[in-house]
């Protein structure tokens, strides 16, 4: 196996099996263990130098001390008022992260919402239309369309959902073997299909520009999912019509594969850019735009990329500059075997 897929793999499952670590139970009582184990020890030693330190203070004949019990008593103490204040620190960093934690839980859980509840309303108010009156052919063929697609992106949130919830158990083997894909088809397919083009031929369509001959030997389910991930995340945060690339060319002589995905939309600063792939993490400015999202796709994306043997990457200019991701596959990628 490639060392780039088998260490895609571990990271994801050992990132999975220790997961526990960082939950705030288990770091809370690790913490207070130390702590308590810290004092237990202070205090035996203590109680071993008792009859000395009476004697001292009692004399005040400091030099009657030995001068390594000296050092001792005040390296010791250094100690233990840098492990209280370390302490301090730690729990207060914790509640900072919990307290993101919840807000991200938060946005997220109203994000699932109004993305179910919207497509909802729509098929329900196409259903009691088409159900209640004669209606023109045109129009009847629009309120199917427009039911499809909404069952369609309800489709792809439950399946985001389930596939997150798979990545995060540490689940790292696709149900699919690898397949030759020639990304000349492919991708104008998977790109018509991620914008909505299919279902709607009014829907701009997406500028794919791929090298001839460039082929990959990957799952073809995951990489689309990959693909679609990322083509809908450009079509989201951009201003309605603006142009979005995707490009796809072969490097170093072949044995890699290049998937970019280019928007002219938000952008990202340099602090989104580090975060933009963690789980349930959205941008303040799409928060409050309130563009529709769960902050699951980026995730699934990084995720499911590593597990394939590569790795994906996240560029801008800054705000309002737009944003590249680039996919970098080998071109025999991971896939149950």
């Amino acid at each position: 196996m490639n060392i780039g897929i088998y260490t895609g793999r571990l990271a994801v499952k050992a990132a999975s099996r220790f997961r526990f670590l960082l939950n705030p139970i288990s770091l809370f009582v690790g913490l207070q263990i130390l702590s308590v184990t810290t004092i237990v020890l202070w205090v035996v030693w203590f109680t071993k130098q008792e009859d000395r330190l009476r004697n001292l203070v009692g004399s005040r004949e400091w030099v009657n001390l030995e001068s390594g019990t000296t050092v001792a008593i005040l390296v010791i103490g250094c100690i233990l008022l840098g492990g209280i204040l370390v302490l301090t620190v730690v729990w207060f960093l914790d509640g900072l992260r919990q307290s993101a934690i919840i807000k991200q839980q938060r946005n997220f859980l109203s994000s699932v919402t109004h993305e179910v509840r919207s497509p909802l309303a729509s098929i329900q108010l196409a259903l009691e239309t088409l159900s209640r009156r004669e209606l023109d052919p045109a129009i009847r063929d629009r309120l199917i369309g427009g039911a499809h697609q909404d069952i369609a992106r309800m489709t792809r949130l439950v399946d985001q959902i389930l596939i997150a919830a798979r990545l995060d158990r540490g689940i790292t083997l696709f149900a699919e073997g690898p397949e030759n894909i020639d990304l000349t088809e492919w991708l104008p397919a998977v790109a018509a299909d991620a914008s909505g083009s299919r279902l709607n031929p009014e829907t701009p369509k997406i500028n794919v520009d791929v090298t001839p001959g460039t082929r990959l030997r990957a799952p073809s389910q995951a990489l689309r999912v990959v693909v679609e991930n990322l083509i809908q995340n450009a079509i989201k945060y951009s201003p309605a019509g603006s142009p979005v690339l995707v490009k796809a060319e072969s490097r170093d002589d072949g044995s890699k594969i290049c998937i970019t995905v280019h928007d002219q939309g938000m952008g990202l600063d340099q602090q989104e850019i580090k975060q933009v792939f963690r789980i349930f993490r959205r941008g303040n400015r799409a928060v409050k735009k309130a563009i529709p999202g769960t902050g699951l796709g980026l995730y699934i994306v990084e995720s499911m990329t590593r597990i394939m043997g590569g790795r994906v990457r996240a560029e801008s200019a800054g705000v309002d500059q737009g944003a590249t991701f680039i996919i970098e596959l080998p071109a025999v990628a991971a896939g149950k075997k």
